[in-house]
This record gives structure tokens, C-alpha cells and sequence, in this order.
């Protein structure tokens, strides 16, 4: 079972299946989870994909520490359970503490048998050298990889298909702790760690409210406008390189809105994208070339993690916008737009307010193995200036939150930010 504890939330001391197992029973009807602690009813299970469990009733609880789950399953299969996290936190202690994300992996019966202990040996060798040499330099939390993977070795030759390999691969792999480390089976990816529970800390509807001459680009994924007349808006919800005229639009309101004193530039709902299309609005920000990221890359003639990119932010050509910006952020925040926010972090006027971006070093490349089974691992370490990680993420110059609740009905974040870009 993965699970991310915190201090005095509830976690999972057992459960039927056991994560990790393989050549699990097709008429198993009910997937049982026992707590360590007395739990409210409520349940959750994000997250859709062709690995998610068929859940086919509502779950039971026969005591306030078991929850039984009815469900249907198919031969030869890998399965995903999760629990919390992403949008939905649901499974609490009678304490109101959430339990942390956790995810239950297996594997079904399958009627065939499509691998043999010498391609399994041959296949997981070729895993741990390239998990050894290209993962363990980067990590840091300090576990004991080679122990870990011994103890797993006989575990996975024993298996007979690709699926009981990926299976143990997903649950050996667990302890990274890492959201870019993944397995892929056919054409399914499947992520070692499950998404946490991301709080948002924004409310669209409560600031479109505020906004005059509103106006949104032709996908609707740029928001612009002004507040108290003198203050202009602007909301960037992606920087995917697929949404190229969205972020045009967005440059050319800020040029129209560069004759105001101050600016609210908001990406809190931005989960990324691509690098270029952030630089090409970033670079209005600054005035000479900036330093804003380092990548620590693997140098393949070395065989070491020796390789250093200092990623720079050149500015533009047509307009450089001076007015004092605060750029609102949040935990929705990361990949490009992680970077983005080091651009503006680096730029004049600009100050980030908000709450911790997501952490993510990114680029997770796909390492085949001879057997089918594809391991993704990051492609190298990201860093800001000062030469810190950032696969915790990126905290924000002032940083400031509110419960959940505090958003129902207006934007305390948007409310707080008008006041600060005036100071």
C-alpha cells in the first residue's frame, strides 16, 4: 500500500488485496481496507483511467476502522485503487484528519503465461543498472535503493506476465516518493506515486464578478480586465503550446493595459505546458537577458549527472512592461508553469503571492526494458539561482493561505492582492 503520512492522520494497516499482489482471484467480489484509526463514512476514490477499479455498489462500513468495497474484476489485468487525493478528500478520521493519498495496486489471473524467469531476470537487471545509475544520484531522501531492489528481485523473476512484473515494478517503486517516476504496460502509464490532494485557493466566478471590461481570448483560457480603474487583470490558465493563440491574446492585453500603475497577473489554475510559450510572455518583464533556472542533466560520456543548462529569459523587442505585478500562484501550479513563475520571480516589479506550487522536476523520459514494460524517470534536476530544488516546489515571496471554506463565496487571495501590489 502507498501512503504519504502526516503527523497523526490516519493510514492503512491492511488490506485485501494486499498492494503489490499478483495473480489475484477474478471472483473476489469486495475489496476490503482496514485504518488504524476510527473513521468518518465518507469515501473517495479519484482518478479514471482503463486501471481503475470497477466499483459496483456503494461501500459499507462493518466497523468504524473497515470499509468494504464491492467491486468487479477482470482476468489479466492491473489494477489502480486510490484513495484521497486530487480533487477528493473524503476518507477522514473521526478527528477530521483526511487520510493522505494512497493507492492499492494488483494484478489479476491471467490464463497465459507470457514471460519466463530468464526474461524477467534479464529484464529487471536492465532495470536496476539504469534505475541505479540514471535515479539514486538525484534522490535524496535517503533510502536504501540497493537493499530495496535485492528484496525485490526474486519477487519479480517469479512473475509470469508483463502485467505481475509492471505490478511489482509500481510497488517496489513507491518509495521514490516522486511524481515523475512511472511505469508504463501497452499504452498505459501508471504513476508510482498518486496525486495529492491539491487545495484550491481560488474562486473565478467571485473575481469575473469585480472585473471591468471583461474580455477572454477565443478558447476562453485568458481572462482580462481592470479593477478600481486603475489596476489591470489578466488570468492565464495553461501555457500549452497547443493554445499558442491564447497566450497572444494575453500579451496583447497586457501591452493595452501597460498604462496602469499596477498589475494582478493570476496563474493559480495553470498546471503548465510548454517553456517557449511561458518565455514569450515572461520576457516583457525584463529588460536584459535573466538567469532564472538551473537543470542538472546526466552527462552520457561520463555516465554521472555532471551536465549543467542555466536556463536565461531573453527580453523582448517590442515592449517591456514596467508597472509594479503581483502574480497570484497556488498548489495547482507546475512543470512550465513552475518555471514561469522563477521568470517572474526574476523579473523587475513582480512579486509572487499565494501558497506552495506543486514541486516538479519534469521531462520524465522512458527507459525500455526487453520484455515491453517502459520505466519513465526524470531526465535531470531542476533548481532556482540559488541552488535549490525544486521538487517541493516553488514558495512564494508572500506566502499566504485560507481554509478551503474561505472560498465559497468570494477570492481571499484576489482580495489580499489588491491591496498589496499598491504597497
Amino acid at each position: 500500500m502507498t501512503v504519504w503520512a502526516q503527523p497523526n492522520a490516519p493510514k492503512v494497516t491492511r488490506s485485501f488485496p494486499a498492494s503489490g499482489a499478483t495473480d489475484v482471484d477474478t471472483t473476489l467480489t469486495q475489496i476490503t481496507i482496514e485504518f488504524d484509526k476510527d473513521m468518518t463514512s465518507g469515501v473517495s476514490f479519484p482518478g479514471t483511467s482503463m486501471a481503475s477499479v470497477d466499483i459496483i455498489d456503494k461501500p459499507f462500513w462493518p466497523t468504524t476502522r473497515k470499509v468494504i468495497i464491492p467491486v468487479k474484476l477482470k482476468g489479466g489485468r492491473l489494477y489502480i485503487l486510490r484513495m484521497n487525493g486530487e480533487s477528493s478528500n473524503k476518507f477522514q478520521s473521526a478527528g477530521g484528519m483526511p487520510l493522505p493519498a494512497t493507492q492499492l495496486v494488483f494484478h489479476t489471473q491471467s490464463r497465459k503465461n507470457e514471460l519466463n524467469q530468464k526474461a524477467n531476470a534479464t529484464a529487471f537487471q536492465e532495470f536496476k543498472a539504469y534505475f541505479l545509475q540514471r535515479y539514486v544520484p538525484l534522490s535524496k531522501n535517503g533510502y536504501n535503493w540497493e537493499a530495496a531492489l535485492n528484496s525485490l528481485e526474486p519477487e519479480i523473476i517469479r512473475q509470469k506476465t508483463t502485467g505481475g512484473f509492471a505490478t511489482k515494478l509500481i510497488h517496489g517503486l513507491a518509495p521514490a516518493d516522486d511524481l515523475d517516476v512511472w511505469v508504463r504496460l501497452g499504452k498505459t502509464l501508471f504513476v508510482t506515486k498518486p496525486p495529492t490532494f491539491k487545495i484550491t485557493n481560488y474562486n473565478f466566478e467571485a473575481v469575473n464578478a469585480q472585473l471591468q471590461n471583461l474580455t477572454t481570448s477565443p478558447r476562453r483560457l485568458v481572462v482580462a480586465g481592470t479593477v478600481q480603474d486603475n489596476i489591470g487583470y489578466i488570468r492565464i490558465n495553461t501555457w500549452n503550446k497547443t493554445q499558442a493563440v491564447d497566450i497572444a491574446f494575453a500579451t496583447a492585453k497586457l501591452k493595452a493595459l501597460q498604462h496602469l500603475p499596477y498589475l494582478i497577473l493570476d496563474v493559480r489554475g495553470n498546471p503548465g505546458g510548454d517553456d517557449l510559450l511561458a518565455q514569450q510572455f515572461a520576457r516583457h518583464f525584463v529588460n536584459k537577458p535573466v538567469a532564472y533556472e538551473k537543470v542538472l542533466l546526466f552527462d552520457e560520456a561520463h555516465k554521472t549527472f555532471t551536465k549543467e543548462i542555466t536556463r536565461v529569459l531573453e527580453p523582448a523587442k517590442d515592449f517591456l512592461y514596467k508597472s509594479k505585478v503581483v502574480v497570484l500562484m497556488g498548489p495547482q501550479n507546475a512543470g512550465s508553469c513552475e518555471s514561469f513563475l522563477l521568470m517572474m520571480q526574476n523579473s523587475l516589479n513582480a512579486q509572487l503571492i499565494g501558497q506552495r506550487s506543486a514541486g516538479s522536476n519534469g521531462n520524465p523520459v522512458e527507459f525500455k526494458l526487453s520484455n515491453g514494460v517502459g520505466l519513465f524517470l526524470p531526465s535531470g534536476k531542476s533548481f532556482n539561482k540559488a541552488g535549490q530544488s525544486l521538487d517541493k516546489g516553488i514558495t512564494p515571496d508572500v506566502e499566504l493561505s485560507a481554509l478551503p471554506e474561505a472560498y465559497l463565496n468570494e477570492d481571499p487571495l484576489f482580495e489580499k492582492a489588491k491591496v498589496l501590489v499598491k504597497q
